[in-house]
């Protein structure tokens, strides 16, 4: 793989991580920095609805 190509890579993974947290953190009402926190996790679905709930 050269540079550019890992560069693309890095830039769509970025992307790709900025566009669940935004739809996470919109859907649910919460903060970037939650919604960013829940991601880093590697929950389920059920757990960051469970999660959210009881905040």
């Amino acid at each position: 793989m050269n540079d550019d190509s890992a560069e693309l890579l890095a830039f769509e993974e970025f992307v790709e991580t900025e566009a669940q947290q935004n739809a996470l953190a919109t859907r649910l009402d919460i903060t970037a920095e939650t919604a960013r926190k829940l991601l880093d996790e590697n929950l389920t679905k059920a757990e960051v609805l469970d999660a959210v709930t009881r905040s």
